[in-house]
């Protein structure tokens, strides 16, 4: 009788590089699903008794909830029928954004106005 391959695996010598790329995609996205989870338990319960218009936790929700966000991204790109590919891009746009961030920061720091360098809690 002769042996038959499922399609997933290649020559029936294991799994095909695009597939373990997959779960390992898809791993590293329920590994931030999951922090992302605890990390929101966490500030809810750590901020519970500060003020709710209170920076800082207005801040720690924005992250949590883009932490929500690029942890379904990457679910997405677990699933698609590229995952390096999605993957590398999902990165590259990420890193282009973090530039675009910093340099909003410099230009904001550099800002005689923006109050950023003035000493006026001293």
């Amino acid at each position: 009788m002769k042996a038959t391959c499922l399609p997933v695996f290649r020559w029936c010598g294991g799994p095909s590089k695009a597939i373990m790329t997959a779960v390992v995609v898809r791993r590293l996205a329920a590994l931030s699903g999951a922090s992302a989870v605890a990390l929101g338990a966490y500030g809810a319960h750590g901020f519970k008794h500060s003020d709710p218009d209170d920076y800082q936790r207005v801040l720690f929700e924005t992250a949590n909830k883009y932490h929500f966000y690029h942890s379904l991204a990457l679910l997405g790109a677990a699933h698609s029928s590229k995952p390096a590919v999605v993957s590398e891009l999902f990165k590259k746009l990420i890193r282009r954004l973090f530039e675009i961030w910093l340099l909003a920061l410099v230009c904001k720091v550099g800002d005689e106005n923006s109050g950023v360098l003035r000493n006026d809690s001293i």
